[in-house]
């Protein structure tokens, strides 16, 4: 890697003239969704790609239906299909004004909801008479989920403008499902039955669909989340060790991170847009506990790692992470609250890796150490929870472009 001359007098004046700027712990925060009036309680599916909308299931005595909250206007019942009395949102846009899910009265039916629209029945695959809708592009052009068809269930990907098209399967494979798609819609990710077992899969137009295959000595794997740049996986895996939480990209394979002590499974189901932040959760006998997974951090409780960072969670357990925000400052999942089953909330969240100010993965952001970090990685020597020279994420190491961003974001900019 050679460092023009004109970049390099830049990075001198920054480091030299201007300093680093010092770049602070945002405001961490926990908000508690409410119960929609007259229900008994919620259960979250998706977090929106900006942060400021949730959707899920909300249910009482008699019925279940689909519930959006946002910051701005609280939580709001949207009720179901005309007729229906059981339903759930699955997947929101990224703006949270568009929302995936299914109504169960009367045989699955998979829908698309805007404030605009209502509800909109999204069909079947040709000769099918049931359809779940689980996942939605954060422009809501496009939604993935499983339909039955004369061959069997399949994974679909409805766009607005092609409407309804067949995955398949994995060869040997009977039926499959795609549970989410990247941020642009391009790409679909899920689980098919194959020869060889139940495998996660990635699915794009180009390649069709490929085994993302298991963790050594499993026999089984599902997909949850996919990043929105389309280069990572996550989800979870059986092993010789027990089902695991899984980090997949197409250079590095499948990777477990692994499971809290005292825990007996892992599982991972969603991530940031760059891939290097991830949540879900980990359960046993007794209970369950909400993760956060980082290449600095490695997998944290969150019940004990978000105090030490001076979030005051008295009264919360959290029990599963289950979305992310693109940007990974805002994360939300299903807990207690006093005793009492809640959807969280967590913002404020900051994170080293690829378009961080902590570069060296120490807590102090923007600082001396982090600037020496970076320029010592460019030079091939990289801390250990310094990624790599890729500091955009771009798929370039060591390029102008990288350490233009680098000082981008210790200026308070944008990557």
């Amino acid at each position: 890697m050679t460092m023009s001359t004109a970049l390099i007098r830049r990075t001198c004046w920054l480091l030299c003239v201007s300093g680093p700027a010092a770049l602070s712990h945002a405001q961490l925060s926990i908000t508690a969704i409410d119960n929609v009036p007259g229900g008994l309680g919620n259960t979250i599916a998706a977090l929106s790609a900006d942060g400021q909308a949730v959707t899920g299931q909300t249910y009482n005595a008699t019925a279940t239906s689909a519930f959006r909250w946002t910051r701005a206007g609280g939580v709001q019942n949207l009720g179901s299909l005309p007729g229906g009395v059981n339903g759930a949102g699955s997947g929101i846009s990224g703006n949270g004004s568009a929302i995936a899910g299914v109504e169960f009265t009367g045989g699955a039916k998979a829908y698309r909801w805007t404030a605009a629209t209502g509800f909109v029945n999204i069909g079947t695959l040709p000769g099918g008479a049931a359809a779940l809708a689980n996942g939605i592009s954060v422009d809501s052009n496009a939604i993935v989920g499983l339909s039955d068809s004369p061959s069997g269930t399949r994974a679909f990907r409805w766009t607005l403008s092609g409407g309804m098209q067949n995955l398949g399967v994995l060869p040997g494979g009977t039926s499959s499902e795609a549970i989410s798609l990247s941020a642009d819609g391009s790409v679909a990710m899920g689980q098919s039955d194959s020869s060889q077992g139940p495998r996660a899969f990635r699915w794009t137009s180009a390649t069709g669909m490929q085994s993302l295959g298991t963790l050594p000595g499993g026999t089984s794997s599902i997909a949850w989340g996919i990043s929105g740049d389309t280069r990572t996986i996550t989800g979870s895996s059986n092993s010789t060790a027990g089902t695991r939480a899984f980090r997949w990209t197409a250079t590095g394979g499948m990777q477990s991170l692994g499971i809290l002590p005292g825990n007996l499974f892992s599982e991972a189901y969603s991530l940031s847009e760059d891939g290097w932040t991830i949540i879900g959760g980990c359960g046993s006998d007794v209970g369950g506990a909400a993760f956060l997974w980082t290449p600095a951090l490695g997998m944290v409780d969150l019940n004990t790692y978000l105090p030490t960072l001076g979030l005051d969670l008295t009264g919360w357990t959290l029990d599963f992470g289950k979305s992310i925000s693109s940007d990974g400052s805002v994360i939300a999942g299903d807990g207690t609250f006093n005793g009492e089953a809640r959807i969280w909330v967590v913002s404020g969240l900051t994170r080293s890796g690829p378009c961080s100010a902590d570069y060296n993965g120490d807590g102090d952001y923007g600082t001396d150490q982090d600037i020496e970090a970076f320029f010592r990685c460019l030079a091939g020597v990289c801390c250990t929870p310094c990624i790599s020279a890729d500091f955009n994420a771009d798929g370039d190491t060591g390029t102008d472009q990288d350490i233009e961003s680098f000082f981008r974001v210790l200026s308070g900019a944008a990557c």
